[in-house]
């Protein structure tokens, strides 16, 4: 794999990850029975953090469909859909 295909699944993943996390502790806080009512900032903030989330997964989405249109380009989408099944089949 060359390294901006590297990039381009492994940067989305990363910042997802991150997002996530930050959604669960944001969740954690309003959940955690500390009676904290959400301020308008607190509102504000995380329909921020959540866009960015959205955004982010539309970026992924972009990057996987980038990723198998090179492959149908280069002749490699079968062997790669051919790898991922086999993957597939050693986790079962």
């Amino acid at each position: 794999m060359r390294r901006s295909q590297i990039s381009v699944a492994v940067v989305p993943s990363f910042a997802t990850s991150i997002a996530q996390d930050e959604l669960k502790t944001y969740d954690r806080a309003e959940g955690g029975g500390g009676g904290r009512l959400m301020t308008p900032e607190d509102e504000q903030n995380a329909r921020i953090r959540e866009q960015k989330y959205l955004d982010l997964l539309d970026a992924k989405l972009e990057a996987l469909k980038a990723q198998v249109s090179l492959l149908c380009q280069t002749g490699q989408f079968s062997a790669w859909l051919q790898s991922l099944a086999r993957c597939t089949r050693n986790t079962e």
